[in-house]
């Protein structure tokens, strides 16, 4: 995290780029229930929020990988990580929120 000691001048800042997922918006909810429905699709059992959240960070293909356990045959990431970007596509907004103070941040700047 930056921290700055003096008032920041934005005047000159031409560009300046966010994360997304769990930087501005709190995706957490939305990723945790699309991942136990590709789970639940795959008849696998669910996983506990907190375990798929310690699984995100590194891309859709290996949080499907690490939820199911990295299985050895490739094709059953492949199918599973499209039936998750499926279900998520549909499902994104259930529940992502933008996280407070952001909205008022990004306004500032």
């Amino acid at each position: 995290m930056v921290k700055f000691t003096n008032p920041f001048d934005g005047s000159k800042l031409k560009l300046l780029v966010f994360d997304l997922d769990g930087t501005l918006v709190d995706s957490r909810i939305d990723l945790v229930q699309s991942v136990n429905a590709m789970l639940e699709h795959f008849h696998r059992p669910r996983l506990p929020g907190e375990v798929i959240a310690s699984y995100v960070g590194d891309g859709a293909p290996m949080l499907v990988r690490r939820a199911l356990g990295d299985p050895d045959e490739e094709v059953v990431v492949e199918e599973a990580v499209e039936y998750f970007l499926a279900y998520y596509r549909v499902h994104k907004l259930d529940h992502t929120q933008v996280y407070p103070g952001v909205r008022e941040a990004l306004e500032a700047i």
